[in-house]
């Protein structure tokens, strides 16, 4: 168990054709931006989202990535922190609000982008807060240099990472068992 834990956590499916792409904020922003970038580029979506900051851009091909305006100046004004519960845990909160900013604009397929080791949360709670509503999500996670996965435990930065994730995703999995999740879900 201790050598698969990392290739537990990466779960990756191949891009297919979306409406928008939905980047989760993180420390590897950067990396994350140019993979949900790359996937814009290549034509697998014409939006991006990022929950996080209560933001969408749509794809220009003489500007890049132009803000959208409308129709979210209500969705940042109530930060996705004070809408739902305490005990959330932000990758929870931040797919909730990807979920109304998606169906605000009536967006019905997703490729959500994170780091590898985060995907399979995402993927636990995704499965639960999209249930029967019907969307296509694809993860595809961004590259990241990690140290050898089968030797993951012999480095500090990836004993932390992994280790952090397999503690949130039992946070998630006890709340999650004992909350009902907001009603606009």
């Amino acid at each position: 168990m201790v050598v698969s834990a990392p290739f537990y956590l990466s779960c990756e499916d191949a891009p297919a054709k979306a409406d928008t792409v939905v980047l989760f904020i993180g420390s590897d922003l950067a990396a994350r931006k140019n993979k949900a970038h790359q996937l814009i580029t290549e034509g697998y979506a014409d939006y991006l989202i990022i929950p996080g900051y209560g933001t969408i851009f749509k794809a220009s091909s003489n500007e890049g990535l132009v803000p959208v305006q409308k129709k979210f100046s209500a969705l940042r004004a109530s930060p996705v922190r004070q809408a739902t519960p305490k005990h959330y845990e932000n990758t929870h909160r931040e797919i909730l609000f990807a979920k109304r900013m998606m169906k605000q604009c009536g967006f019905s397929s997703a490729i959500f982008v994170s780091h590898s080791y985060h995907m399979r949360r995402i993927k636990l709670i995704t499965e639960r807060v999209f249930n029967g509503s019907n969307c296509r999500i694809s993860f595809v996670p961004a590259w990241h240099g990690h140290s050898n996965k089968f030797l993951w435990w012999t480095h500090k930065n990836d004993l932390k990472m992994i280790s952090a994730e397999y503690l949130k995703i039992v946070w998630f999995l006890v709340y999650y068992t004992f909350t009902s999740l907001p009603a606009d879900n």
